[in-house]
C-alpha cells in the first residue's frame, strides 16, 4: 500500500460518516498503529484539492452528483461548514 499510495495518505474507518473514521497519515509508524487496530480500512492518496465529487447512487441509477468545497484553512475531513455545488 505505501508504494502504491504514498504518504501523506487518508485513511477511512469502515462505517463512519461525516469526517469520523477518516484519518491524515503521514508516516508509516501512523499506518502500523492504525491497521492494528483497524483489520479492514479504505485508504486513497490526499490530494492537494479544496473539493471532492459526490455521487448519489441507488442501486444502478446515478440519482445526484456534487461538488462539496472545503473552506480556506478547513481539514476536508468533515461535511461541517462546506459548500456544496449543485450543477
Amino acid at each position: 500500500m505505501e508504494a502504491e499510495i504514498g504518504y501523506p495518505m487518508i485513511l477511512k474507518e469502515i462505517r463512519s460518516a461525516r469526517g469520523n473514521g477518516v484519518h491524515l497519515v503521514e508516516r508509516r509508524r501512523e499506518l502500523e498503529r492504525f491497521a492494528a487496530d483497524n483489520p479492514v480500512l479504505y485508504a486513497q492518496p490526499r490530494l492537494p484539492i479544496d473539493r471532492d465529487r459526490r455521487i448519489v447512487l441507488v442501486g444502478d441509477r446515478i440519482l445526484a452528483s456534487y461538488w462539496r468545497v472545503t473552506p480556506l484553512g478547513g481539514s476536508g475531513m468533515s461535511g461541517i461548514g462546506q459548500t456544496t455545488l449543485f450543477r
